[in-house]
């Protein structure tokens, strides 16, 4: 007896549940005819007919619509498959649901991808000697020594420099000797010039030179100076070592701008341009920002990654950003302005994505929507559904979706569609 009793309540309940979902239901009743003239509803658009009446919601006279307005109106109303249009009325206090405007919005995306500093190509000079000769005295004797410009280098002993000063001290000695004749003079000055630029090409400064003139005596060793300022980060020198012309003896980098290389993937490769702002973030130290800007974009894919490398310069005075870092770099850029809708108004159903529009007579009808790009600020791009102006369910409710649904499962049992 008991049993039975439970059983029973269990059937009152389904029941009841029925009857609750199909009285809020207002199916959207378009009687179909040959007629072409086709009424509707100015306060319910959604309720339509071939024949001149009364709205059954509202009770004002249907009016008839223009012919090339039925295509619109039917793609307006039209209800995808598996969700039904739903009432709320004083419902949707209980359940907590607010809306939106559909507007135009910029899309604005943010690339964040990984990235390694390197020292600046373009501040890498490598130290080199035109003549031979022996390092007498190392003034830069350390990996990591920083030197500034025109602070010395080294001494060095060269046989072929000590005769090409001592060729240029002849010719200026000559040049004061000779007072009376012209074209003697004239010779003289050619030659001067001449040995003054082959000194200048042995890597003598102006200074040095003049410091020659006015001794007029040359030296057992030249001091080289450095022309760059910098950190030596590669150094193949030693005292006491000859050199030769055609070798690297040093490599200095001047480290106050380095570069940032990242890779990124094609689709972005469409809004990444020379000369776009970047920053660079190292999360450990505090996730502090730098400012940079994109310098060059790699005209090469890598076919493993199927990415593209991308250059940014940055400031570095404070020396804080040492090559071999790994880094964040942050590109942010638009897509453009477009119709756009927040994210959290999209129902995903895993095939399609739709949003409930709502009607004045409080109906939302579902409607589904063709999406574009999503912005890093929370709104998608959207390409077909629905139109500027239109109000819709935000953020998405559960709550509606189900009961969307659950209806329109009775509507197909009350129709004989189920399978």
């Amino acid at each position: 007896m008991k049993k039975l009793l439970v059983t029973i309540i269990a059937i009152a309940i389904v029941l009841i549940a029925i009857f609750l979902i199909l009285g809020n239901y207002r199916p959207n009743t378009t009687i179909k005819s040959p007629s072409s003239v086709i009424y509707t509803c100015p306060m319910h658009p959604q309720i339509t007919s071939d024949k001149p009446g009364s709205c059954p919601i509202c009770g004002m006279d249907l009016v008839p619509i223009e012919e090339g307005k039925k295509k619109e109106l039917h793609e307006e109303h039209q209800i995808i498959s598996g969700y039904a249009p739903i009432s709320l009325n004083e419902k949707a206090n209980v359940l907590g649901i607010t809306y939106e405007t559909v507007g135009i919005k910029e899309i604005v995306k943010e690339l964040r991808s990984s990235a390694t500093i390197t020292s600046n190509e373009e501040k890498t000079y490598k130290i080199s000697f035109r003549i031979s000769g022996w390092v007498d005295t190392l003034y830069v004797n350390k990996t990591g020594q920083y030197i500034s410009k025109g602070a010395p280098l080294l001494l060095l002993y060269s046989p072929e420099l000590y005769a090409a000063v001592s060729e240029y001290i002849s010719i200026i000695k000559s040049i004061e000797a000779q007072s009376t004749n012209q074209t003697v003079t004239d010779t003289l000055l050619s030659l001067r010039k001449s040995s003054e630029e082959k000194l200048i090409l042995y890597g003598l400064t102006e200074s040095q030179i003049k410091e020659i003139e006015t001794k007029k005596e040359a030296s057992r060793t030249i001091m080289i100076y450095s022309p760059y300022t910098g950190y030596v980060i590669e150094k193949n020198v030693y005292e006491g070592q000859k050199v030769n012309s055609d070798e690297i003896l040093m490599t200095i980098v001047d480290l106050t701008t380095v570069w940032a290389i990242a890779e990124v993937y094609q689709p972005d490769l469409p809004y990444i341009k020379s000369g776009m702002p970047a920053l660079l973030r190292i999360p450990y130290w505090g996730n502090k920002d730098y400012k940079g800007y994109v310098q060059f974009v790699y005209p090469f894919v890598n076919e493993q990654t199927r990415t593209v490398k991308v250059r940014a310069v940055f400031i570095n005075n404070s020396l804080e950003l040492k090559p071999g870092l790994y880094a964040e770099l942050i590109l942010r850029y638009s897509a453009g302005k477009h119709l756009a809708i927040s994210e959290q108004a999209v129902f995903k159903t895993g095939e399609k994505n739709f949003v409930f529009i709502k009607h004045d007579d409080g109906t939302l009808m579902p409607r589904e929507v063709v999406l574009g790009a999503l912005g890093d600020n929370g709104y998608y791009a959207v390409q077909k559904g629905i139109k500027n102006g239109d109000t819709i369910v935000s953020p998405a409710n559960f709550l509606i979706d189900s009961e969307s649904q659950l209806k329109a499962v009775f509507t197909n049992v009350k129709e004989g569609h189920v399978h």
